[in-house]
């Protein structure tokens, strides 16, 4: 997603947009309980589990490039080719990511789960255990690295990836779960952003955006409008439209529930509070209605049972063919009819280079590195997700072809035997120097007025290692921002050298390397590494305590930053009805409680090696205030005739008049007095509402009253101490 600061629309929406998630793992506790609150039993899931991380080699796939239509270039979610990202990892990379998905379906969901359980689990798995790539994206996106931010193995491997990756691998998980679930771009010409669709949660559609912390919305409380529902084959009469786990925060501003905020909150409590609207006192839009999904054990939603992403006709067969593989029937039948494709041939331990002088030298070389794995395979005439570890002879043969000592081109062809059918061509270098380790760019460098060293060495093998820097704040990259005279910028000239690149003010640099051969090998081509390096500028801290006020007081915020430079602060408090700062930076308590209040800034003066700060987080805590109950003391009239008659009742409002009432008040008479003489006995009060009665015989005159009132206070206000009011009653 490129995004914008923009802090009026996030708390517009109530959105905690900068998704910056913890890789620790820690315990996330399943609900052993029925949806409705039953305590049924079951084998139960004490915490979410996470994975670990695995060193693969990686296969660098091809950059998709932003289009330019409309008079505008769309950026990346523009290019459908984004979505198929799964298609081109390489079939190494695809096994790990389909083990792993499958992993953390058997680790972390139980067959007895709601389908809607189901749903919550692997979406807070999901937000918890990927990290958004903000290196990938600093002020829009770098189209020409790519390092797996739209694939299931940027996630599950480097845990790193943005909106588009996050939304795959989300309908990735659900469909190795069986769940059926779309990712959903936005009109590209508006707004590069990718979330989910769920198509039937017990009746029901349902977007949700992991990326962006926001559970289970409708057309109501989606705030990325518009949607490019076409893309997605999402007819007019499925989009979301059920308001059940939507609460309207301000006027008529439908908000979802957010996603880290349950980090550890067991789903049956989750479910009483946005379904069943319990416990809380926020106003719901619909109510949750039952109607299979929401029952544990209930699977209502077959992921099979709904067309896959591009079609509006062909059902799904195995979910890790439609999601990893082009063209899934033909490759469903290679593997059943066991025919090698460059999609499920798993090739290691070729070497970069081999020294040899004859085809038959190098195919025997190959033969006692090379290590073929075929994923996946094929089992009693089905296909399952399993490799098969293939043996030379038996299921392959090992030859050499297009041997030419003159430039070091060769190439390796694996053929199929016994069972096996097809070939596999690979091509190889001879004579040639070979990189052992790969040059690393460097990704967390924080500007220190000191130069840097921008790369991470590595080392090479019958040659030296040549490197060069280019920073690209200098490339003109206006093509990129919407310039259509503008045209994508070649690669500058660079000078290469055995020194390390280094630099010392804050920006992001593109990093090559080459290898120059010893005298008798040739040299390896230039490459450029695929992540730049970033020397980031320094963001200073804002400094502000947490505080703790009563409920209508108000305190003017003053944060500060930590090198005093001078900046702009917002606010954003994710409670309103407990606590709320003004644009004049004043703090009001409104109800008892805590809250969180992030604070933003933005620096009053540009500089490339200073950025603006990362938001802080104060607690506010609103305590109940002093009672505001005022009470004034008024005269009240009875006629000297009625008194003869009967004993007469005088309503409280008539003898005391109270404003800003807090609880419920008590009453208590303490005496009545003409003079120095007393009359209690002719007055009794009710101490509940405070009315006086005035019995018969009372002599006409001004008598005093002397009444003591307490207020009991409430949720936000504390009880009122005993306060004496004397009124007067006169009689005439």
């Amino acid at each position: 997603m490129v995004r914008k600061n923009n802090k009026k629309i996030a708390k517009l929406f109530a959105l905690l947009i900068f998704v910056t998630l913890c890789f620790t793992v820690f315990a996330v506790p399943v609900s052993a309980e029925g949806s409705d609150g039953s305590s049924e039993q079951e084998v139960e899931k004490s915490k979410l589990l996470f994975l670990k991380d695995m060193n693969t080699d990686e296969v660098v796939p091809a950059v998709v490039e932003p289009i330019y239509a409309n008079g505008a270039w769309n950026r990346v979610h523009s290019n459908p080719a984004t979505f198929e990202k799964n298609f081109i990892l390489s079939p190494e990379q695809k096994e790990y990511s389909i083990t792993n998905l499958e992993k953390v379906i058997s680790d972390n969901l139980t067959p007895d789960m709601s389908d809607l359980e189901k749903y919550y689990t692997l979406a807070i798995w999901l937000n918890h255990y990927v990290n958004y790539d903000w290196a990938f994206w600093p002020s829009g996106y770098d189209f020409d690295y790519y390092s797996h931010q739209w694939d299931a193995y940027g996630v599950l491997n480097e845990r790193k990836s943005v909106c588009a990756g996050i939304a795959v691998v989300y309908a990735n998980l659900c469909h190795a779960a069986d769940l059926p679930c779309k990712f959903v771009r936005m009109n590209p010409y508006n707004l590069d952003h990718t979330i989910n669709y769920i198509p039937n949660i017990n009746g029901h559609a349902y977007y949700i955006d992991v990326t962006e912390n926001l559970f289970f919305m409708s057309k109501n409380a989606n705030p990325w409008n518009p949607l490019d529902l076409a893309f997605s084959y999402i007819p007019d009469d499925q989009i979301p439209d059920d308001g059940s786990f939507e609460y309207c925060k301000e006027g008529d501003n439908y908000l979802p529930s957010g996603i880290k905020q349950y980090y550890g909150v067991p789903f049956n409590k989750w479910f009483a509070e946005y379904a069943l609207h319990k416990n809380t006192k926020k106003n719901f839009l619909t109510k949750y209605v039952e109607k299979g999904s929401g029952k544990r054990g209930t699977h209502y939603a077959s992921y099979k049972d709904y067309p896959k992403q591009y079609s509006d006709t062909e059902k799904p067969g195995l979910w890790f063919l439609e999601d990893f593989y082009k063209d899934p029937e033909t490759i469903q039948s290679k593997i059943i009819n066991k025919e090698f494709d460059e999609q499920l041939l798993n090739i290691s331990g070729i070497k970069g280079s081999y020294d040899c002088n004859t085809s038959s030298d190098l195919a025997a070389a190959v033969s006692g590195d090379i290590a073929i794995k075929y994923f996946p395979s094929s089992e009693n005439g089905s296909v399952v997700a399993r490799a098969a570890n293939l043996t030379e002879g038996t299921d392959y043969s090992v030859t050499c072809d297009a041997f030419n000592p003159s430039t070091g081109e060769a190439t390796i062809i694996i053929t199929g035997a016994g069972e096996y059918k097809g070939e596999y061509q690979i091509p190889v270098r001879i004579n040639s120097a070979s990189v052992t380790k790969e040059p690393v760019s460097k990704t967390d460098l924080v500007y220190t007025g000191e130069p840097q060293a921008l790369v991470e060495p590595g080392t090479a093998e019958h040659g030296t290692i040549l490197y060069a820097a280019y920073n690209k704040a200098g490339k003109d990259e206006s093509w990129k921002k919407g310039n259509p005279d503008a045209e994508p910028s070649q690669e500058p000239a660079v000078t290469y050298s055995e020194e390390i690149p280094t630099a010392t003010d804050a920006g992001r640099f593109d990093i090559w390397y080459k290898v120059v051969g010893d005298g008798t090998h040739f040299d390896k081509p230039p490459q450029r590494l695929k992540r730049v390096a970033i020397i980031a500028p320094i963001k200073p801290k804002i400094l502000l305590d947490d505080i703790t006020i009563e409920v209508g007081e108000e305190i003017k915020l003053t944060p500060v930053l930590d090198d005093g430079r001078a900046a702009t602060f917002e606010y954003f408090s994710e409670a309103d009805e407990i606590a709320l700062v003004n644009d004049n930076s004043v703090l009001r308590g409104f109800g008892v409680g805590t809250t969180s209040v992030l604070v933003s800034a933005k620096l009053q003066e540009e500089d490339p090696n200073y950025g603006d700060p990362e938001e802080a987080e104060i607690v506010v805590t609103v305590t109940k205030a002093k009672n505001p109950t005022k009470l004034e003391a008024r005269t009240a009239t009875v006629k000297y005739g009625d008194l003869g008659k009967k004993a007469q009742t005088i309503k409280r409002a008539n003898l005391i008049t109270v404003s800003n009432k807090q609880g419920k008040l008590k009453y208590k008479l303490v005496s009545v007095n003409k003079g120095k003489k007393s009359y209690g006995k002719y007055f009794q009060i009710n101490a509940k509402n405070g009315n006086v009665t005035v019995k018969k015989g009372l002599k006409k005159g001004m008598y005093l009253v002397k009444v003591k009132v307490k207020a009991t206070g409430n949720a936000n206000y504390k009880p009122s101490s005993w306060t004496t009011v004397t009124s007067k009653v006169q009689v005439k």
